[in-house]
């Protein structure tokens, strides 16, 4: 379920989250909803994912290091987005 707010951004801030919109083809809500998820997971200390370890990898070290590696993709999706 999906519950409507309003947000004020800063113009930059809603310009270039706009410009991501365009670019990935999606819709503005979509993208904001997106980065406000991400920013949530990566402020929830001790949250656990329950899909780490349930496939296979080529890689032996992917469980052990989840929480390592989960923080490096958002680290460079924050970086990516903070240049944009």
């Amino acid at each position: 379920m999906l519950r409507r707010t309003s947000v004020m951004l800063p113009e930059e801030t809603y310009e270039a989250a706009r410009r991501i919109a365009e670019e990935k083809g999606e819709r503005l809500s979509d993208v904001l909803r997106d980065a406000v998820q991400r920013y949530v997971n990566s402020s929830m200390p001790g949250r656990t994912f329950t899909f780490i370890g349930k496939g296979r990898s080529r890689r032996g070290d992917i469980s052990q290091r989840s929480e390592e590696l989960l923080g490096e993709l958002l680290k460079a999706d924050h970086d990516r987005w903070r240049s944009s």
